[in-house]
């Protein structure tokens, strides 16, 4: 559990949590600072938790990441950790927030539609299941190995998708493509790319493949640091 005393337990709102201090005076004496805490609004009384598919989409039978935010009523970051869980309860996967109530989970769903719901497991009395996003039965998915890259450096990703057939990956920045690659899928493998854009483009920049229609099919943002950064 998270201690009475953490940083987590303000943010949660812990029964009886007492804070202490001690300030040092300009004549060398102290002064022993006391609070005690009353309970506090947590995420189980109406926080919300933000559901975000990597790529855009989740596809049944394809490896992608899901990334969650949680929030409490008055908007600010909460620790929260939890599970993936499908119509009978199994667990896919397990979650816990990495930095500012946000946090990403590896799984594959293997059912299209509305099967995969989240639990929270922490904070203690949360009892609301958060339905995940529709899984579609055909699409694909985008994964960058990496969430930032040096600019002019290869960025790596990759791509997947549930039928075989041509495609195309592309780096965007500011609505001006930086770099392509065609593809030639095969249905349900990962396949490896590496987009190298020039060493003058820095910013977030966009990665999207399309299907052999030219249809824009997932996208995903990645940064692109500068070539040389102000120490």
């Amino acid at each position: 559990g998270i201690p009475h005393n953490s940083a987590h337990g303000q943010v949660f709102g812990y029964d009886g949590m007492r804070l202490e201090a001690t300030l040092g005076l300009a004549d060398g004496g102290a002064m022993q600072v006391r609070r005690r805490k009353g309970r506090g609004r947590t995420l189980a009384d109406g926080g919300k938790l933000a559901l975000y598919p990597e790529g855009g989409d989740l596809v049944a039978g394809l490896a992608t990441r899901l990334y969650f935010e949680a929030r409490t009523p008055k908007g600010k970051p909460a620790d929260v950790a939890g599970r993936v869980v499908d119509g009978s309860g199994a667990v896919l996967a397990r979650f816990r927030t990495e930095h500012e109530g946000r946090g990403r989970v590896a799984f594959t769903p293997q059912k299209a539609g509305r099967a995969y719901t989240v639990a929270l497991d922490e904070p203690a009395g949360v009892t609301d299941l958060y339905a995940l996003p529709e899984v579609l039965k055909e699409g694909f998915v985008v994964t960058p190995l990496a969430d930032t890259f040096r600019a002019g450096r290869p960025v790596k990703l990759t791509v997947s998708s549930t039928a075989a057939g041509e495609a195309r990956v592309a780096l965007s920045l500011r609505e001006r493509e930086l770099a392509s690659c065609p593809l030639d899928l095969r249905a349900g493998e990962p396949h490896e790319v590496v987009l190298t854009p020039p060493r003058t483009a820095d910013g977030v920049a966009r990665v999207t493949v399309y299907d052999a229609a030219g249809m824009p099919r997932a996208e995903r943002l990645v940064f692109l640091r500068p070539e040389r950064e102000l120490a």
